[in-house]
C-alpha cells in the first residue's frame, strides 16, 4: 500500500492529494500527513524553503525514524489532518511556497535526519497549479539497519508507528531491534 500511495503521487502529484481530502482519507500505520505549520506561528520551513525549522525537522525526523523502524511509509507535508468521529483523516491542504527550495532542503536534510542514515528513503515534491507551491511527500522504506533514531535536537529518540500514531520505543524494543540485526555465524562442513 505504501508503495502503491507513493507510486500513485509521483504518477499523478497533486491530485491525488485533493481526492483524499474530498474522500476524506485516513491516516494509517503507513501513512502520515503533516500541515505545514506545527502550530500558527511555526512553520516547517524558514527563510523562504531555504531552511527547515527546529520543529520542522523534528516532525520529518520523527517520522523518519518510526517509518524505518516499523513498515515504512509515506509523509505527506502540507496536508492538515484532523479527527472525524475519533478517525484521523486528510482535511485540508496548507501550501508550501518557494517548492523547489523546499524540496532541495529536504534533500539535503534526509541524510542526517536519522541515525544511522535510511537507505532509499526519497522525497518529491507535488506542484500547485501555480507551479511555485504545493506539497512535499517523502518515502520511508522499512529498514534492514533498524534501529534508526531521531536525530533532531528535542526528540533524539528512536520512534515506531503504532496505528496511526508515532511514538517513542520502549527499551526493549530497541534492544530487540539492535539483536535482530546481528548476522548469525554460519559454517558449511562436508
Amino acid at each position: 500500500m505504501t508503495g502503491t500511495i507513493f507510486e500513485r503521487l509521483k504518477s499523478e502529484g497533486i491530485q491525488t492529494i485533493y481526492e483524499m481530502i474530498e474522500s476524506e482519507f485516513q491516516e494509517t500505520l503507513t501513512l502520515d500527513f503533516k500541515a505545514n505549520l506545527t502550530h500558527p506561528a511555526d512553520p516547517i520551513f524558514a527563510n523562504d524553503g531555504k531552511k527547515l525549522t527546529k520543529s520542522g525537522r523534528k516532525v520529518i525526523a520523527k517520522a523518519a525514524s518510526a517509518f524505518a523502524n516499523s513498515m515504512g511509509g509515506v509523509l505527506i507535508l502540507g496536508v492538515d489532518c484532523r479527527s472525524v468521529e475519533g478517525i484521523d483523516c486528510a482535511q485540508s491542504i496548507t501550501l508550501i511556497t518557494s517548492l523547489d527550495k523546499a524540496l532541495s532542503t529536504i534533500n539535503n536534510e534526509l541524510h542526517s535526519i536519522t541515525v544511522p542514515s535510511i537507505s532509499g528513503i526519497e522525497a518529491i515534491s507535488l506542484a500547485a497549479d501555480d507551479g511555485n507551491s504545493g506539497l512535499i511527500a517523502v518515502s520511508v522504506p522499512r529498514s534492514d539497519r533498524r534501529p534508526h533514531r531521531s536525530n533532531a535536537a528535542d526528540a533524539r529518540s528512536y520512534f515506531k508507528r503504532s496505528g496511526t500514531s508515532t511514538v517513542e520505543m520502549e527499551h526493549y524494543e530497541i534492544e530487540d531491534a539492535f539483536l535482530s540485526n546481528q548476522s548469525p555465524d554460519l559454517s558449511v562442513e562436508l
